[in-house]
């Protein structure tokens, strides 16, 4: 398995916006996913929080 290029599909419920932080891929793209990327995601209330997010391969 290959994780250079994946495209990785996030959902984030109840969250009305996100947001790369960085140089994060944006999601559903093909990216590099071999070190963790961050996102910002606002809630509806306006609270923010950055998440990261890792691909790990068990072998």
């Amino acid at each position: 398995m290959c994780i250079f290029q994946c495209v990785r599909y996030v959902v984030w419920r109840g969250a009305p916006s996100n947001s790369t932080v960085g140089d994060a891929p944006r999601l559903g793209v093909p990216a590099d996913w071999t070190s963790s990327h961050q996102y910002k995601v606002t809630a509806a209330n306006g609270v923010s929080k950055i998440w990261t997010i890792s691909v790990v391969l068990n072998k």
